[in-house]
């Protein structure tokens, strides 16, 4: 469930001939007893990218579940990921780290811009991606 944290007991497997292709799975250890899970490419990743790419490196490592509801393949389904603290859904569904403390961006003071000026209202012409005429 969303929120939960397991961890993880074996370093996978890996399942081939499934609806989606081949398939890792990792026994991991939940609230409710060992369980099978399935883990998406974007929650090896992470995990990759967090611990290493050698799976056995992970064994006993405790991870944190997030969970998206989403349409795959025209079916309603519950995305699950397995992320490492610090990582979590923004407002696009993206998974995202946290920025470091010290990353993190200041505001600007409360006199930039010195002085006020009148500018240029925005249009197409200043997206050149958007097809069709401009607008004036």
């Amino acid at each position: 469930m969303n929120g939960d944290v397991v961890t993880i007991r074996d370093e996978g497997t890996i399942e081939t001939g499934g609806k989606f292709g081949d398939q890792h799975y990792f026994k991991i250890e939940t609230r409710n007893g060992v369980k099978k899970a399935p883990f998406n490419q974007s929650s090896l990743n992470i995990l990759a990218q967090e611990w290493g790419d050698e799976s056995r490196e992970w064994v006993g490592k405790r991870v944190n579940v997030i969970t998206q509801k989403a349409i795959v393949a025209g079916e309603r389904r519950i995305k699950v990921y397995y992320v490492t603290d610090g990582w979590h859904l923004d407002e696009w569904g993206d998974l995202v780290k946290n920025l470091p403390v010290d990353r993190v961006v200041e505001p600007l003071p409360p006199e930039y811009p010195p002085q006020q000026q009148d500018y240029p209202p925005i249009t197409n012409r200043d997206y050149p991606e958007f097809s069709g005429p401009p607008t004036i």
